[in-house]
């Protein structure tokens, strides 16, 4: 053979081996690319889902901060219906019944934080509305205490009102200590 098919074999043989060598170095940056993409990816979706978590979260404490003054509004009518005044004809049955209805709804709000939010959120939050739910009951009893009375029962409501008061804002202040620690997770853990 000439020398100059030599060359052209060596020369093909040359480029088709540089060839391979420059796909293979493409190939495996491509994976290398894609691996890092996919991580970044995988780390960015872990993100999203944990941002649409707390937003989650936080929406339902919102909503079971809102139920809980709407519950104590109701119970707010309540207090003032059973409260006696002078000369007042007590009428309890519609306040009682809207006070009712807003701590069944405080009730399905504490529910959604049992399926959104940690286990302590959710049990601040069954705290909330089993103490309003005593309340209910207690205030029932001042108002069933109340019929047919004509003495005053002052002394009565304001104890029962005080100690709600009190547990009130006692479960709503843990209520929300515990929401924040549950929204922001990362101000609850020291840094070393």
């Amino acid at each position: 053979m000439s020398e100059t098919v030599w060359v052209a074999i060596i020369t093909a043989a040359s480029t088709l081996a540089g060839g391979s060598i420059a796909s293979l170095v493409a190939a495996w940056n491509t994976r290398k690319q894609l691996q890092a993409n996919h991580a970044l990816a995988s780390i960015q979706d872990i993100e999203r889902k944990k941002s649409e978590r707390l937003s989650l979260q936080r929406d339902a404490c919102m909503q079971f901060i809102s139920q809980l003054t709407a519950t104590e509004r109701a119970m707010i009518s309540f207090w003032q219906a059973v409260a006696p005044a002078e000369g007042s004809n007590i009428r309890t049955h519609e306040p009682f019944v809207a006070a009712s209805a807003e701590l069944n709804a405080l009730v399905d709000r504490a529910r959604l934080i049992a399926l959104e939010g940690p286990e302590e959120l959710h049990i601040a939050a069954l705290q909330c509305a089993v103490d309003e739910a005593k309340a209910l009951a207690a205030l029932g009893d001042v108002a069933h205490e109340s019929r047919g009375r004509s003495d005053d029962l002052g002394t009565l409501y304001s104890d029962v009102r005080n100690t709600q008061n009190t547990t009130r804002y006692t479960n709503t202040s843990a209520f929300i200590r515990a929401a924040r620690a549950a929204l922001q997770p990362e101000a609850a853990t020291p840094s070393p």
